[in-house]
């Protein structure tokens, strides 16, 4: 099995299980992944989007005028 360095997410959950060892963290660091993995693909998205020209919300409107 590989060994993966420490993420932003593991350094925070070890903060929080410092000062709090009774609480859950598993949910805290999925939910920390999953914005970070949002912020990142938004980010990406948008880039794309802006090299052709338009918003997210242009996007959205095209596409939904081309299924119709």
């Amino acid at each position: 099995m590989a060994v993966v360095d420490a993420d932003h997410v593991d350094r925070l959950v070890e903060q929080w299980r410092s000062v709090r060892p009774d609480l859950e963290l598993g949910p805290m660091a999925t939910f920390g992944r999953l914005g970070r993995l949002h912020t990142h693909a938004s980010r990406a998205i948008e880039e794309v989007s802006r090299r052709h020209g338009l918003s997210i919300g242009e996007f959205d409107v095209l596409a939904a005028l081309r299924r119709t």
